[in-house]
């Protein structure tokens, strides 16, 4: 029997597996608005590591920041080395797969937090580059940020840029 009229209509013909998809849905919205107005200090401890498990594994506990004025774009790393001519032969690092380039971008992210390790990491990448450039006489490492203005910026004519927020060089005798 199809039946028509308002969606939130209580329907005694509903099946268990609508109530159950129905009771998830008013769920989900339920951790959303706990999440999204912050209101997680209020609820007893045990209900809120469940809470806190399914943010994780649904990705609520982003607090829907991709909406933020000041999103920005993830880092690029630029590497560039210096044969004992000067010239300059960009190098970027290896990525042979797609793990691998997500495991790269992912070091490229963590670089950028990072701040106490980047002249660990910098120095890592400095390695692989003297590997391919054994005759390098000097390597720059360069990281930049692509920085958005916000929406009042933008109206004013302000556009995107780099901003870089790490140089570091490596030489030899």
């Amino acid at each position: 029997m199809k039946r028509e009229g308002n969606l939130f209509e209580y329907d005694a013909d509903m099946t268990l597996k609508n109530k159950f998809l129905f009771g998830f849905l008013l769920l989900h919205l339920g951790v959303i608005s706990i999440i999204s107005f912050d209101i997680e200090r209020n609820i007893p401890h045990p209900l809120l590591q469940v809470i806190k498990w399914y943010s994780t594994a649904t990705v609520l506990q982003a607090k829907y920041g991709f909406f933020s004025p000041n999103v920005s774009s993830d880092p690029s790393v630029q590497i560039l080395v210096y044969d004992s001519k000067n010239k300059v032969h960009p190098f970027h690092l290896p990525a042979a797969n797609h793990e691998i380039a997500l495991r790269l971008h992912t070091s490229y992210s963590a670089f950028a937090l990072a701040s106490d390790a980047q002249d660990l990491i910098a120095r890592s990448w400095a390695a692989m580059a003297w590997e391919k450039y054994p005759d390098a006489k000097r390597i720059i490492i360069n990281a930049y940020s692509y920085q958005l203005p916000t929406m009042e910026q933008y109206v004013k004519g302000v556009k995107p840029s780099y901003y870089r927020y790490y140089q570091t060089t490596f030489e030899t005798n």
